[in-house]
């Protein structure tokens, strides 16, 4: 005898394994796969210092004066980073100088 409305075993199991099954990708690409929450890497380093190198071409490897940037890298006294700078790559890229992910030369932006 059916009951009207039943949800049949099998796909009650299918459904929790396919929950199992999706959580456990989920925390290999987010946690394994990628790092930590907040964590840098030397690759999202590496894609910061190629990003760097694209906008500080586009504005033409300035000097002096005319390598300050923008407004967005301040430091605590008021003063404008400027274009390839050790200051200037801390505040785009946190965290990379530390593991070994240094401002990139206009040398190496070239090559």
């Amino acid at each position: 005898m059916k009951i009207k409305g039943a949800v049949p075993i099998p796909y009650i199991i299918a459904i929790i394994l396919g929950i199992i099954v999706v959580s456990a990708v989920g925390y290999w690409f987010i946690y394994l796969g990628h790092g930590f929450w907040g964590e840098v890497t030397v690759q999202s380093c590496n894609s910061k210092k190629q990003m760097y190198c694209n906008i500080w071409a586009a504005a033409g490897y300035p000097s002096g004066e005319d390598a300050i940037r923008d407004n967005s890298c301040v430091d605590d006294e008021g003063n404008v980073a400027t274009w390839g700078t050790a200051e200037d790559w801390a505040c785009y890229a946190p965290g990379c100088a530390e593991i070994g992910v240094n401002v990139p030369t206009v040398e190496e932006c070239t090559s």
